[in-house]
């Protein structure tokens, strides 16, 4: 029984030492090329509708292009890294109120999981349109808020930077 074993592990060494690095190189084959410097998404403007913020410094430092319209039908909040936020697992989150636990907070929803360094488009809440609020990044990774950005009720919304 022992030269049975000894023979299929050696069977599945010598395939796995030929299978890993093929498939390490398809990997690398097949992944998409990160922007190039100075290349930076641009905003979907069949999304867009009425635009009410658009602004590349909501977020403070993290370089994040935030574009909030309305196209019939419910907010719409467009984001657009100019680079990788290199956070793990980030989630967006709209919440009425501001928290400076460091938590999110109780009435926080869910918009969706964040990734890559391509546009992606969210449904606001019918609640943001009244009453506003905030924008929050949280990193399910590191179980902590990276940044947050307020934004004002539809009534207020204009321009912006």
């Amino acid at each position: 029984m022992n030269r049975d074993l000894r023979r299929r592990h050696r069977f599945a060494f010598g395939f796995l030492a030929l299978a890993l690095p093929a498939g390490l190189v398809a990997g690398l084959a097949v992944r998409s090329d990160p922007p190039a410097a100075g290349q930076q998404p641009e905003f979907d403007s069949s999304l867009s509708g009425r635009v009410l913020l658009e602004s590349s410094e909501l977020w403070g430092r993290l370089p994040l292009n935030t574009r909030i319209s309305d196209p019939g039908g419910g907010l719409t909040v467009e984001l657009a890294p100019r680079r990788s936020l290199r956070r793990p697992a980030l989630l967006l989150y709209w919440s009425a109120a501001a928290s400076d636990s460091g938590r999110l907070p109780a009435d926080s929803r869910l918009l969706g999981a964040f990734a890559g360094t391509h546009l992606q488009a969210f449904g606001l809440p019918r609640e943001a349109a009244q009453v506003g609020g905030r924008l929050i990044l949280y990193s399910l990774g590191h179980q902590e808020i990276v940044a947050s950005a307020r934004i004002p009720p539809q009534a207020e919304g204009g321009g912006g930077s």
